[in-house]
């Protein structure tokens, strides 16, 4: 019996990976099944901030600095879909390495160019994204 419900939900799985490969592409399928940034940072974080969308998501980021200034760790949390999670995974990508300067200019263009586009009823994940990140590095230092 459990063999029978292990390949029942391992073939659950693998359709809805594939699905969400059809709607969102390779890019973002990739990264909705395995987020650069999920997990928790590893120490207490510089700067936290959170940005809600019309459409009632929410997507948290946490960024940590190095010794130089420089974005070291990122790091988000969303109640949102799975457009916010990968928009919010690809923000904290595209920030870390970069000073909170050079970060502040990543926009929802730049998240959806990272991801290779998303469909069009779900574009504004990365402008919900972008803002969450400008949000948290309005908190650095204050």
């Amino acid at each position: 019996m459990a063999s029978d419900l292990d390949s029942f939900v391992e073939s659950m799985q693998q359709r809805c990976n594939e699905l969400a490969e059809e709607k969102f592409g390779p890019v973002a399928g990739e990264r909705w099944r395995n987020p650069r940034h999920a997990e928790p940072l590893q120490g207490p974080p510089d700067a936290v901030g959170t940005s809600r969308g019309g459409c009632g998501d929410t997507i948290s980021i946490c960024l940590a600095l190095d010794g130089d200034g420089r974005i070291a760790q990122a790091a988000f949390d969303t109640n949102g879909c799975g457009s916010s999670a990968v928009c919010g995974d690809a923000a904290c990508e595209l920030a870390v390495g970069k000073t909170p300067a050079e970060a502040a200019k990543v926009s929802g263009a730049d998240i959806l160019e990272l991801l290779g586009g998303l469909p069009g009823d779900k574009e504004h994940c990365a402008m919900l994204a972008a803002n969450a990140l400008h949000e948290t590095l309005k908190t650095i230092g204050g």
